[in-house]
């Protein structure tokens, strides 16, 4: 990975806004974000998660596709935004076969400024 977020691509940051956004609605959903990254192994380096941080308040938001009821957008969002101020969640439901449409799309698509990261309830 680039040490300079600000040069990376487009495709890069989305990967680790993927990887990060992944990390943070996990950990939300088990309840005390930074209570759970400090008990997980496999928790990113505070020197990585950094930089994640830097490139997600560069690009302003995290994109999050979600199959869950509008309700748990709201307590998602309000969790994020006490966490992580400055970076937007912007929570897109898509239920069913919309899901694949939109993900097929955006993998056919160079450049195309889609989701972070997916929570699904199925």
């Amino acid at each position: 990975m680039n040490n300079n977020c600000h040069n990376t691509t487009p495709q890069t940051r989305r990967r680790v806004l993927l990887a990060a956004s992944a990390t943070l609605a996990i950990a939300g959903v088990l309840g005390g974000m930074s209570a759970h990254a400090q008990g997980n192994p496999r928790a990113i380096a505070p020197a990585e998660w950094e930089k994640v941080l830097a490139a997600a308040r560069k690009e302003g938001k995290v994109v999050v596709y979600t199959t869950t009821a509008p309700a748990a957008h709201a307590r998602l969002k309000a969790d994020f935004d006490k966490a992580y101020p400055g970076i937007v969640l912007e929570p897109v439901r898509l239920i069913g076969a919309q899901i694949n449409v939109k993900l097929e799309q955006e993998r056919q698509i160079a450049n195309v400024d889609g989701g972070d990261t997916m929570i699904t309830s199925e």
